[in-house]
C-alpha cells in the first residue's frame, strides 16, 4: 500500500512540474492563450456594448443585489440588499458581494464595475491554463487533447459574454476549474486537502448549489483513487475541515446578528418579486410547461391568458384559474412589483422605500397550489416527465429564438452559436464515456449528471446560465476526444506519405 501511495504522489508531482513548464515555454499554448486574451479584451472594449447595449454592458437584474449587499454593510452597517425585506439579509451569500467589495475599496464606487470586468477577463485567461492542465492530467498520453481543450475554452462564447457582467457566472466557473485542477494535482500532504476544502467553501459562497461538489469530492477521494480507505477518510476529513473553517462564519453571522439559524439562505431569498403568490404560480406552471417566463408575461399583460385546456379538470377549474390571475394582479405583492417595473427602489437605502405589499398573497398561493395538486393527481406520469424531458431537450438542443417578424441576423447567429454548444456538449458526453476509467473523469461525470437532474426534474426553471459550470467541465473530455481523433488522422496521413515515398 505504501508503495502504491508513493507511486501516485510521484506521478502527481511529475505532472505538476511538467504542466507548469509547459505553460511557460510551450509556444502553441501561449498562442492559444493570446487568442483568448485578445477575444476577452475586444469584448470588454467593444463587444459588450454591442451585445448588451451601453446601459446593460456591465449589469443585469441580479447585479444590484450583489453590490448593495456589500455597500449597505459598509455604508449602513447591515449586510442586506433590501432593508424593506428581512430575508434579504440572507439573500446573497457573501462570495460575490465581497469580490465586488475588493474592487469597491480599491477603485471606488464609480469605477468598481469597470474594474471587475477587467479582473474577470484576466481570471478567465487563467482559466484557459487550468483547462489545459486539467486535460493534461486526465490523459497525459493524449498530447493534442490538452491543446484542443484549451482552444475550445479560449473561444467559448458562452463564457466570454459573462466577462463584463456583475454576477456569479464567470467567477463560479473559474473557481470550479480551480477546484478540479487542485483535486487532480493534490499530493498526500495535509495542506493540499485543507486548501481544497477552502476552495469548495469559496465556490459555495459564490454559487450555493455548487456546494454539491463537497460530497462529490469525498466520494472521489474515497472510491476512485489508489490510496486505500483509511487514507481516503483522512483526506475527506481534511477537506471538511478546510470547508468548515470558512463556511462556519456564515451561519455564525446569521445567528449572532440576525438571531436566526440560517445555514444557507431562505427559499425566496428576500426578493419582493418572489413572494408566496409568485412561487405558487410558477410551481403550478412548472407542472405542465417549462416556459414559465412566457406564461408570466401572459398573466401580466393579458386579462384572460389562454392556458392549455388539458391542464384543467373541468370548466369550473379553468374559471378558477382565470379568477386567480385577476386576483394576483389586483393584490398579489409579487405581481405588483413586476407590473410596476420597480427594480430600482427595491435596493434603496433604509428609510427611503417601503414596498407596497398586497394582502392576498396567501389566498393566491393556496389557489395555485390546489391547481397544481389537481393536475399532479390526475396526470402523475405527465407531471413527472413532460417538463423534465422538455428541459432535458433544452439542455442539449437549446437554440436561438425566432420573433414574430421572422429570423433576424442576430437570431440566426444565436442559432449557429447554440448549435456549436450542442456539438461540444455531445462530444463532451461521449468523451466522458470513452475516458470513464481515467482518474478524474468521475467527479466531472457525477457533477454533470447531478446538475442536469437537479435543474430538469427538481428546479424545473431551466436557464442556460445555470448549466455554465457543467458545460465547461465537459470541454476537457471533448478536447481529449477531438485530440485523439486528430492524432489518428495525423498518424494515418504520415503513414500514407511514408508509404507513397
Amino acid at each position: 500500500m505504501a508503495t502504491s501511495i508513493s507511486t501516485v504522489n510521484r506521478e502527481q508531482r511529475a505532472l505538476t512540474q511538467e504542466g507548469f513548464v509547459t505553460l511557460r515555454h510551450d509556444k502553441l499554448f501561449l498562442a492559444i492563450l493570446l487568442v483568448g486574451l485578445l477575444l476577452r479584451l475586444v469584448f470588454v472594449l467593444v463587444g459588450a456594448k454591442l451585445y448588451y447595449g451601453p446601459a446593460l454592458m456591465f449589469t443585469n437584474g441580479d447585479s444590484d443585489s450583489y453590490m448593495m449587499s456589500f455597500r449597505n454593510l459598509v455604508e449602513h452597517g447591515t449586510y442586506t440588499f433590501n432593508f424593506a425585506e428581512p430575508d434579504a439579509a440572507f439573500g446573497r451569500l457573501p462570495g460575490y458581494p465581497f469580490f465586488y467589495g475588493i474592487h469597491y475599496y480599491l477603485f471606488g464606487v464609480q469605477h468598481a464595475i469597470q474594474a471587475i470586468a477587467w479582473t474577470q477577463a484576466l481570471l478567465d485567461c487563467v482559466a484557459i491554463g487550468l483547462v489545459f492542465l486539467i486535460a493534461r492530467r486526465l490523459a497525459p498520453s493524449n498530447y493534442l487533447g490538452a491543446y484542443v481543450a484549451a482552444a475550445l475554452y479560449a473561444v467559448y462564447p458562452f463564457i466570454i459574454v459573462w466577462t463584463t457582467i456583475i454576477g456569479t457566472e464567470l467567477l463560479a466557473t473559474f473557481l470550479t476549474l480551480l477546484w478540479l485542477y487542485t483535486l487532480l494535482s493534490v499530493s498526500n500532504r495535509w495542506a493540499g486537502y485543507v486548501l481544497l476544502g477552502i476552495e469548495l467553501a469559496l465556490l459555495f459562497y459564490v454559487r450555493e448549489f455548487m456546494g454539491i461538489l463537497l460530497p462529490i469530492t469525498c466520494i472521489y477521494l474515497l472510491f476512485s483513487r489508489r490510496i486505500g480507505w483509511p487514507i481516503g477518510v483522512r483526506h475527506c476529513v481534511l477537506v471538511g475541515l478546510g470547508f468548515g473553517a470558512l463556511y462556519i462564519w456564515w451561519p455564525a453571522r446569521n445567528y449572532v446578528t440576525q438571531h436566526r439559524v440560517m445555514l444557507v439562505k431562505p427559499e425566496r431569498a428576500g426578493f419582493p418579486n418572489y413572494k408566496p403568490d409568485m412561487v405558487s404560480f410558477l410551481d403550478w406552471v412548472h407542472g405542465w410547461s417549462n416556459e414559465s417566463s412566457y406564461w408570466l408575461q401572459q398573466v401580466l399583460t393579458n386579462p384572460h391568458p389562454a392556458f392549455p385546456a388539458d391542464v384543467f379538470a373541468s370548466p369550473q377549474e379553468q374559471a378558477r384559474a382565470q379568477a386567480l390571475v385577476q386576483q394576483a394582479n389586483e393584490c398579489g405583492s409579487s405581481f405588483f412589483v413586476y407590473r410596476a417595473g420597480a427594480p430600482a427602489p427595491v435596493y434603496a437605502t433604509p428609510g427611503k422605500y417601503q414596498l407596497s405589499a398586497g394582502n392576498c398573497n396567501e389566498q393566491v398561493s393556496q389557489g395555485f397550489e390546489q391547481l397544481r395538486q389537481s393536475f399532479k393527481q390526475r396526470n402523475p406520469l405527465v407531471y413527472y416527465t413532460r417538463v423534465p424531458l422538455a428541459n432535458l431537450r433544452k439542455v442539449f438542443f437549446k437554440s436561438g429564438t425566432q420573433g414574430s417578424d421572422g429570423a433576424t441576423k442576430k437570431q440566426l447567429l444565436l442559432g449557429v452559436v447554440f448549435g456549436y454548444r450542442t456539438l461540444l456538449l455531445i462530444l463532451g458526453v461521449i468523451g466522458l464515456l470513452v475516458y470513464r476509467k481515467k482518474a478524474g473523469i468521475q467527479p466531472i461525470l457525477i457533477f454533470w449528471v447531478f446538475i442536469v437532474v437537479f435543474m430538469c426534474w427538481y428546479f424545473r426553471q431551466l436557464e442556460m446560465r445555470y448549466l455554465l459550470q457543467a458545460d465547461v467541465l465537459l470541454l476537457p473530455p471533448a478536447g481529449l476526444l477531438l485530440g485523439q481523433w486528430l492524432s489518428r488522422l495525423v498518424s494515418a496521413r504520415r503513414l500514407g506519405i511514408s508509404r507513397a515515398s
